[in-house]
């Protein structure tokens, strides 16, 4: 009877591990399943952070290239002003010089005081000394004026392309 009653307590150890047991590993399945599914979504939630934090560092880039274009342009159309307004004097000092010759030309034949007239000769050739300096500085002027609006065209240039990578950027961080 002991050998009947301790297989029977054997039997009834067996039929509660195998309830037990049976059910857990019934879960455990889904249990790896839903795992394994949350590793999938950290590995998307990873790959998206890593993604915005390097397009995050990619509009500062950006951001910092396009304010660094902006100083350029602005300082270059500030000298192109300067530029302008140096050039504009000297055109206008060279057509005075033009027009203050001219007027000594004309009155020197119908000069007849003797003194007056030798004070137009000295005037008219210092005049006509300072003419050719005079010119050869409103064409270096000119030059630099071409020159700087070059510069400031392709920095602008510049910028644009910049401003472009900016709205590329954009469209991505919409997405």
């Amino acid at each position: 009877m002991k050998k009947v009653h301790q297989l029977a307590i054997a039997m009834f150890g067996l039929i509660v591990l195998a309830g037990i047991w049976y059910p857990v590993a019934g879960q455990q399945r889904p249990r790896e399943d839903a795992i394994e599914a949350l590793l999938v979504e950290v590995r998307g939630l990873r790959g998206a952070i890593e993604q915005m934090a390097s397009a995050s560092a990619r509009v500062q880039l950006v951001t910092s290239r396009l304010q660094l274009q902006e100083q350029r342009i602005n300082t270059l159309a500030a000298r192109l002003a300067q530029q302008r307004d140096r050039l504009a004097a000297a055109e206008s000092d060279l057509t005075s010089s033009q027009e203050h010759i001219a007027e000594l030309q004309d009155v020197e034949p119908r000069e007849t005081d003797p003194q007056k007239r030798f004070v137009n000769e000295l005037q008219l050739k210092a005049e006509k000394q300072h003419l050719p300096q005079k010119r050869a500085e409103v064409e270096r002027l000119r030059a630099e004026g071409a020159e700087l609006e070059s510069l400031v065209a392709e920095e602008q240039s510049r910028w644009a392309a910049i401003n472009a990578q900016m709205d590329q950027l954009e469209a991505l961080l919409r997405k």
